[in-house]
């Protein structure tokens, strides 16, 4: 165990690059996962969870454990998950637990729990948060990452929240969180807006609700109600999200280079480990927008031809920054002053496992709904061979939506 206060400001930096780096390859890691797992769903609801409880931490051990925490709880019981969470070293860091001592309380964490987390923003009042940080002081972390319960930074006192008086302490605040149905209704909203549309359904979201609150939080058995519904296979909802950009990554296959995902995940608006702030990605219409529409859709055609792609970390993707090799060779660093990588996935892969299968087959295996005829006039002009083919499909406006 090292002390930073000792260290000179030169290893110190070192530290934090080697710290950032092994995020990057955390992030790699888990899109593979993702690609390669027989676990789809825990994989889905371990990305759900991320958005859930984001966190920017920007260390790969803490990184790594609360990753880990969320997979292994992702259809398990919320309550395990919440507070495994909460009491991770990333969380900790990241909303200034540390910093709550009974001598200087401080609110960010409980103010998140509730709003974020939990209830939903109006479901408390200012004194409910003030309470409920005393009942949070104390809680750290050693360097290793594990939980630290400091007793001399904690306040015993006696506190009254959401009406209730008792010398409380962090677990009990969480309990009398997830006793009042509204956390419930809270929680079966996100998993709506998640998995079927972004058009609130009152009488689906208070179904979903109902299972969550009933279960005892039990994330399986509600997520299993919503896939098992009526209702989330119905024409009018299937087809009509738009796929997050980790989902549209993954569906590429194997993308080779890491450095590539990374600035794939920037440029469209969703990076792994990297959320935007502490209420996570907004999602639904918003992953679509002027800089990012154009690259979405040029983007599987330049993967499935060996293309260079040029970008900056502002966003900006001109229709003139997006480069296919064509032959001419383009310099990796730098393409019209911009940075520029090149980028392909495993097509040996792509054509073993397409190899055999009619264009209709292909057709409904990537795209949910039915294609209109525009659709199926640019599949009918595409190359015959099966990179040709796929590269058409997965340039289609359809292809863009769940």
């Amino acid at each position: 165990e090292f002390k930073s206060k000792k260290l000179d400001g030169d290893t110190k930096k070192l530290l934090r690059d080697k710290l950032k780096n092994s995020s990057l390859e955390l992030n790699h890691l888990w899109v593979q996962k993702m690609v390669t797992t027989e676990a789809a769903l825990r994989e889905r609801m371990t990305l759900f969870w991320h958005g859930h409880f984001a966190c920017m931490i920007r260390n790969g051990l803490y990184d790594l454990q609360q990753n880990s925490a969320l997979r292994t709880h992702a259809l398990g019981n919320f309550r395990t998950l919440l507070i495994e969470v909460s009491k991770s070293a990333g969380m900790i860091n990241y909303l200034n637990t540390r910093q709550n001592t009974k001598q200087a309380p401080n609110e960010n964490f409980a103010r998140e729990l509730m709003e974020l987390f939990t209830i939903g923003r109006d479901n408390y009042t200012e004194n409910d948060i003030k309470e409920a940080a005393r009942a949070f002081t104390g809680w750290n972390h050693s360097s290793d990452g594990s939980f630290k319960f400091k007793s001399n930074k904690h306040d015993f006192g006696l506190k009254t929240f959401f009406g209730k008086t008792g010398n409380w302490k962090g677990e009990d605040i969480i309990d009398i969180l997830l006793s009042d149905r509204r956390t419930a209704d809270f929680i079966a909203s996100k998993l709506y807006f998640y998995f079927v549309s972004d058009v609130v359904n009152k009488s689906h979201i208070q179904e979903i609700s109902e299972q969550l609150f009933s279960s005892n939080y039990d994330i399986l058995s509600t997520v299993r109600l919503i896939m098992l519904s009526d209702w989330f296979y119905d024409e009018k909802i299937v087809g009509k999200k738009i796929k997050s950009p980790v989902d549209l990554i993954v569906c590429y296959l194997n993308i080779e280079e890491k450095k590539s995902i990374i600035a794939i995940q920037r440029q469209l608006g969703q990076e792994l480990l990297a959320p935007p702030n502490v209420a996570g990605w907004s999602g639904g219409k918003r992953w679509i927008d002027s800089s990012s529409l154009l690259f979405r859709i040029k983007l599987a055609s330049i993967i499935l031809n060996d293309g260079n792609i040029a970008w900056n970390e502002k966003g900006d993707m001109a229709e003139d920054m997006l480069m296919m090799t064509s032959g001419r060779k383009t310099k990796r660093s730098k393409i019209n002053g911009h940075k520029g990588f090149k980028i392909s996935v495993n097509k040996k892969a792509l054509e073993d496992a397409y190899l055999d299968m009619e264009i209709d087959d292909i057709v409904g295996h990537l795209i949910s709904t039915e294609l209109s005829s525009s659709a199926r006039e640019v599949l009918n002009k595409s190359n015959d061979t099966i990179i040709g083919k796929l590269s058409a499909i997965l340039s289609l406006p359809e292809f863009q939506m769940s």
